[in-house]
């Protein structure tokens, strides 16, 4: 989980029932690293049969750049946990899940009147028996729902409609910018066809040219300035086609999950304004995680450049933060990981990891 910020909770044995707390943090797919500020405190914590108390505290914003900030709003958070008589922090497997809390409350903003030039689409999936395997990427195609009199359109916006009922399997989603161009390109292979498929990304002979968003667990919806927008259309430029790419987990092998509108599972919700705003969006992607865009030299007088980040995200100093808490329970056993602020997860000689997550 790179980008991540987690707390780590175990119950050692003999410690008659009090956890013992590390913060840490992820640079890449292996153990987090523990930070060189301490700041999540551990208040009480308690045992008491199959379920397990941890009272932690930290501040919102510890202004260290190994933590990252609580803000206002709902949080995600994902977590873990391991085996009972678990020593050390290790890979979880199936032992995991998601949720969402709301550390920080917002004032609700007034709702603004629909707006005439807007539109919303939902890109629902047809009936989908999910396979009983570990990991499945399945693809399907959609078409544009305009036609050629109407004009071109831009797309504005897309939010992730999530259902409760499909977190179990939701992993994460793409949604490809694609060409009806030959009989064996995707938008034709799987148009209202859900199959088994291989990433269209970085493909010559697939059709699709372009990500047009991409979703995982704890990111929102994807708005574009008002002064631009995706092309959607037949004119230069524009698209018919639209390709989203699942990523179906199910580490128990379940068999006969089915993945259809009728569950409304994780669909991305398409706004598009009919009148095209005065630029055309695009996308530019990257493979390698570690590339990061510099400004350009500027011959303008500028300030000191601030020293470039490093994949250790050592601070310079530590701060004493001013503190928020939060009771967690859960039923017992071991290593828990969150997104987004506070979960924790023990029982005896177990390992919990909360984990906040780049949104």
């Amino acid at each position: 989980m790179p980008g991540s910020d987690m707390v780590v909770v175990e119950f050692p044995s003999g410690a008659g029932g009090r956890a013992e707390v590390t913060d840490v943090y992820a640079t890449g797919f292996f153990t987090p690293l523990t930070d060189t500020c301490q700041n999540w405190e551990l208040v009480s914590s308690e045992q008491d049969g199959e379920t397990s108390y941890i009272e932690l505290q930290r501040a919102f914003n510890t202004s260290d750049n190994q933590d990252r900030a609580i803000v206002p709003g709902p949080t995600k958070i994902v977590f873990a946990y391991g085996l009972a008589g678990q020593p050390t922090l290790t890979y979880h497997q199936s032992r995991r899940g998601l949720g969402e809390i709301t550390f920080v409350p917002v004032t609700p903003a007034q709702d603004s009147p629909p707006d005439a030039d807007v539109q919303t689409y939902d890109l629902l999936m047809p009936s989908y028996v999910i396979p009983a395997q570990k990991t499945t990427y399945t693809c399907n195609s959609f078409h544009i729902p305009t036609t050629e009199a109407e004009g071109d359109r831009h797309v504005i916006r897309i939010d992730p409609i999530i259902s409760p009922n499909s977190t179990t399997h939701a992993h994460h989603l793409l949604v490809h910018i694609c060409a009806n161009s030959s009989a064996d390109s995707y938008a034709n292979i799987y148009y209202n066809n859900p199959g088994e498929c291989v990433s269209p990304l970085g493909s010559t002979t697939t059709g699709c040219r372009s990500l047009l968003y991409g979703w995982a667990v704890g990111m929102g919806p994807f708005i574009i300035p008002e002064e631009a927008g995706y092309r959607m259309g037949y004119g230069s430029n524009g698209f018919q086609f639209m390709v989203i790419e699942f990523h179906y987990d199910n580490p128990t092998l379940a068999a006969g999950v089915v993945d259809n509108s009728a569950s409304a599972s994780t669909t991305p919700r398409i706004c598009v304004q009919t009148t095209p705003a005065p630029f055309t969006s695009g996308t530019w992607w990257s493979r390698s995680p570690r590339f990061r865009l510099a400004s350009p030299p500027s011959s303008r007088s500028s300030p000191a450049r601030r020293p470039a980040r490093t994949n250790s995200r050592t601070p310079s100093t530590c701060l004493a933060p001013s503190c928020t808490c939060t009771r967690l329970a859960r039923r017992s056993g071991p290593a828990t990981t969150a997104r987004g602020s506070t979960w924790a997860r023990p029982t005896a000689s177990s390992t919990s990891t909360l984990t906040r997550s780049r949104p």
